[in-house]
């Protein structure tokens, strides 16, 4: 942001300022929605592969004899 934004923003109403504030937070919280989503479905995918790792782990450990 330049100086050039600020003055054309200081002479912006506060409605104006509060409907892009606003409009800012919605998409943070879509952004921030959507990255827990993802983290969520990361998450059932690490325990997925800790099973698995478990699994084969001790299958592992039977054969040789551990």
């Amino acid at each position: 942001m330049n100086e050039g934004d600020l003055t054309q923003r200081s002479d912006e109403p506060q409605s104006d300022r509060l409907v892009r504030i606003e409009s800012a937070l919605m998409h943070l919280s879509h952004d921030v929605e959507a990255m827990h989503e993802a983290i969520v479905i990361q998450q059932h995918e690490i325990d997925g592969l800790r099973r698995t790792l478990e699994k084969l782990q001790s299958i592992w450990e039977r054969e040789v004899g551990l």
